[in-house]
């Protein structure tokens, strides 16, 4: 009960929402809702009553814990009102009116009928509905820049003025939830549970072939990548080939020497170390292999022998193998030191002096 008949009557109700199983401390805001009750208003048996009260109200929104409120509503949220005595529906949200509209006078004394009305105040995403009995007098309201609080509760509110009614809520129900917002789904039916529409096969087609590209793309990035990685390793493989290679044939500094005018005997490298002066077997005069062959078979005497051996030795080219053989041999054990040279007597008895044979003569490098 929230007026009876006296005349300046104020009474209100208020009551928060009740929370649900999967947010018990009620954190999140309320979504969809739907709210329904009985509501009885009239002058009841007193015939002198006839103008009536000024009306009834329902808010949602920061409602204060203490205070009452009339038709006008209540609290900084959402206000419906039914004024009775003007015949006027005015739905308000933070202080900005929604709708205002004239009752037609049929609802009007449906109200206060002195018989209960069932109202039903529903909100979902597409907007608020507000019904009385079977006739809806807001549907789908649109509500700009709704956003309700966990803290919001219910409010219900009525006045009488000079003119008075009763005003009676009973049977108080309240309902919140995603199943209370309407959507639009899409039904498939199948003959059997391997049946599949069009529009999925659609969609499994063009999510196998994306995956497929994206496989090929990345087998052909991996393809790339190992033949590059083969190609760098056979190139560093090649120029390293190539290097050892180089670096093999290269000739040293220590091996290195002028080739041999043609014509010379070729001759071995001379120790770097001194040697010790030949021994006197090794000072020996040359076979006579190695001198040129003349024409005269005549006995060789002292004078021709030293006359011979004073001679230019014979070139391996003028003899035969057997002979450049022996004067290849010879020339090599004349060779020992790099500064001792073979000699001939000398007949003033003085120190040998060196021979000036093609064989004999050192060759400076």
């Amino acid at each position: 009960m929230l007026t009876r008949l006296v005349p300046f009557a104020v009474g209100s109700a208020i009551f928060g929402m009740p929370p649900l199983a999967s947010d018990p401390q009620q954190l999140q805001p309320p979504g969809a809702f739907r709210l329904s009750f009985s509501l009885t208003i009239g002058t009841g048996a007193d015939p002198d009553a006839l103008a009536g009260g000024e009306g009834f109200s329902l808010s949602f929104g920061d409602l204060p814990a203490s205070g009452t409120f009339g038709e006008a509503g209540g609290g900084a949220g959402l206000r419906v009102s039914l004024l009775t005595r003007q015949r006027r529906l005015v739905a308000t949200y933070r202080s900005s009116e929604l709708l205002s509209t004239v009752l037609p006078p049929a609802n009007v004394s449906r109200l206060r009928s002195n018989s209960s009305v069932r109202v039903e105040l529903r909100y979902r995403a597409a907007g608020l509905t507000l019904r009385l009995d079977d006739t809806t007098h807001l549907r789908d309201l649109p509500i700009r820049g709704w956003a309700p609080r966990p803290h919001w509760r219910f409010g219900l509110g009525a006045r009488n003025h000079h003119s008075f009614d009763n005003h009676f809520v009973r049977d108080v129900q309240f309902e919140r939830g995603a199943l209370l917002d309407a959507a639009v789904v899409s039904l498939e039916v199948s003959a059997n549970d391997l049946t599949l529409t069009l529009t999925l096969t659609l969609i499994l087609t063009v999510t196998l072939t994306l995956t497929l590209t994206l496989t090929l793309t990345l087998t052909l990035t991996l393809t790339l990548t190992l033949t590059l990685n083969l190609a760098l390793t056979l190139t560093l493989t090649l120029t390293l080939t190539l290097t050892l290679t180089l670096t093999r044939s290269a000739p040293t500094a220590s091996s290195s020497h002028r080739p041999a005018r043609p014509g010379t005997p070729t001759m071995a490298r001379p120790s770097s170390r001194r040697s010790r002066p030949p021994s006197a077997p090794h000072m020996a005069a040359p076979p006579s292999q190695c001198t040129a062959p003349t024409s005269s078979a005549a006995p060789r005497t002292a004078a021709a022998s030293a006359a011979s051996f004073a001679a230019p030795l014979a070139t391996p080219r003028q003899l035969p193998s057997a002979q450049a053989a022996t004067c290849r041999a010879f020339g090599a054990r004349r060779r020992l030191g790099p500064r001792w040279w073979p000699t001939r007597p000398s007949r003033s008895g003085h120190r040998p002096t060196p021979t000036t044979s093609a064989i004999g003569t050192r060759r400076r490098t």
